[in-house]
Parts: structure tokens; sequence; C-alpha cells
């Protein structure tokens, strides 16, 4: 994590899962966590900065992969997203 303040940097613990966190979406919520999904599944988890902690968070709708989604927090702070293999009938994207 940077400090802009102290201009340095922290190491955080590592996300607890075993799939790279790259491509996944993640939003801040309102109390300062940070909601991050796991590419490859239904899992996702909360980062508390005030513990320097993961925790495991609500799994996800459906049990598909996150790769290339993103989510928006809503002006109820609600967060919104766009399930990418689930609108597909395939499960995959067509060719560009």
């Amino acid at each position: 994590m940077y400090d802009p303040v102290a201009n340095s940097w922290t190491n955080l613990p590592s996300v607890p899962t075993p799939t790279p966190m790259g491509e996944c979406p993640s939003a801040v919520l309102p109390d300062g966590r940070v909601l991050v999904s796991d590419k490859r599944g239904d899992t996702t988890y909360l980062y508390t900065p005030a513990t320097n902690s993961w925790s495991s968070a609500p799994d996800k709708l459906r049990g598909d992969w996150t790769d290339e989604e993103t989510w928006v927090k809503l002006p109820d702070n609600s967060i919104l997203s766009y399930d990418i293999f689930a609108s597909q009938a395939s499960g995959r994207l067509p060719a560009a």
C-alpha cells in the first residue's frame, strides 16, 4: 500500500486464494474495506485496512469466472456487476 504523505510502500498480506488476482473486480466499500473477487469461482474477500487483514465475504451469485468484469458502487452503496460469462449461452465471449 502506498502512503503519499510518507512517500513509502508497505507490504500487505496476500489474498487468501491460490488464484491470481489480476483481472478481478474490486470495490471500496463505504466503511473503507475493499471487496475483491476470486477470478475462477464464486468466492469474494474483504480487505480491512484498520487490521491489515483479509476475511471471507459472501459468495457471488454464480460460480463462473470474473475475468474482465468490473464492479460499480451505486449511490445506495450497493455493488453492480455485469456477469460476462453467464450472459453468453456458450459461456464464452464471441470471437473478435
